[in-house]
């Protein structure tokens, strides 16, 4: 299909959205980030673009896909992701289930892998498997139920396994952006112009937020949690579930509201309360002084735990596991 990677980014705005659905104009040029008048124009050509597959664009009251929308996604292939082998598609299907607000039907998802259908069927086979021990599973259509508590574990598990951890300069935007979330395929699906803007937001302001005491592990966690809830409430579906069961942290949520105070400024986008427990829960299991290589108070039993978690190894998996720092201040973190 000839036509410029704008208008193809056009299209497959407009094909995720559910049928029936429209997307503003402002709301799309806002997307894309492009002005109206410029969107307007590429418009101009989509009708011929769409003529040959029988869909139609609406532009009243708002921009809509309809007629064979099936064939349109086959044909634009909604931007193809290379992927090396089944284990890596998978993890990337997975992804954007769990980030999705609504089932896409699964021409969508194949076009996208450069696969067939079947395989996305044979695909979400495996999934349910792999998320039943999660509490997750996987209706027919590819939506995903569960609580909003174990969608986040398990986000969090895909994303933190799709990450190469090594020693760098964390708090700098640029050498984060090139040495830890470059290079990942599933790192790659998240809104690179938010990740930018969060780095940047962070490292201006390391020093009011305490980021300095954070552990890197801990660090680029809570800034992958940051970015996915930044993309559903810019795309008006955050989270609105409390998480249940939690601990007293009333000087981590403080810490939290400040941390949302900034970003609300900077992307212009109301936080919910029930978002404000999820960034204290990072910002409690993140405390860990590793310039003084004291645990904050109350940590004592979770470091007692990660010494029985590594004891639990073969003799010699453990002699090595118990003298590695980074690996026990990743492990007292994330516990």
């Amino acid at each position: 299909m000839n036509i410029s990677p704008r208008l193809g980014r056009i299209f497959q705005v407009l094909l995720e959205q559910e049928e029936g659905r429209t997307v503003s104009a402002d709301d799309m040029a806002d997307r894309i980030r492009i002005s109206r008048r410029t969107l307007f124009r590429e418009l101009e050509s989509a009708r011929r673009t769409l003529a040959p597959y029988r869909v139609q664009l609406q532009t009243r009251p708002g921009l809509a896909l309809t007629g064979n929308r099936e064939a349109l996604a086959a044909a634009l292939g909604t931007q193809p992701v290379q992927v090396l082998n089944r284990e890596e598609r998978q993890d990337l299907l997975l992804y954007e289930l769990l980030r999705a607000d609504r089932p896409q039907k699964l021409v969508v998802y194949a076009s996208r892998f450069q696969v067939s259908e079947a395989t996305i069927s044979h695909d979400l086979e495996d999934l349910r498997r792999r998320l039943e021990p999660l509490g997750l599973t996987i209706t027919r259509s590819g939506a995903i139920q569960g609580s909003e508590e174990d969608r986040r574990r398990a986000m969090s598990s895909l994303v933190h396994d799709g990450v190469e951890y090594k020693t760098v300069d964390y708090l700098d935007p640029e050498t984060a952006l090139e040495q830890l979330f470059r290079g990942s395929a599933i790192l790659s699906l998240l809104d690179q112009d938010i990740l930018k803007r969060l780095l940047a937001l962070l490292s201006a302001n390391r020093e009011q937020l305490g980021l300095n005491r954070f552990e890197q592990n801990s660090y680029i966690g809570l800034v992958i949690h940051l970015v996915i809830a930044l993309e559903r409430i810019k795309a008006g579906d955050p989270c609105r579930e409390q998480l249940q069961g939690l601990p007293e942290m009333e000087d981590s949520r403080q810490e939290a509201r400040k941390l949302i105070s900034l970003l609300e400024q900077e992307f212009g986008l109301e936080f919910p309360d029930t978002e404000v427990d999820a960034v204290a829960l990072h910002l409690r299991g993140s405390k860990l002084n590793s310039a003084g290589g004291l645990p904050d108070e109350g940590q004592e039993e979770i470091l007692e735990l990660a010494r029985c978690f590594i004891e639990g190894f073969p003799t010699a998996d453990a002699a090595l596991l118990g003298t590695d720092g980074q690996f026990i201040q990743g492990l007292v973190s994330h516990l």
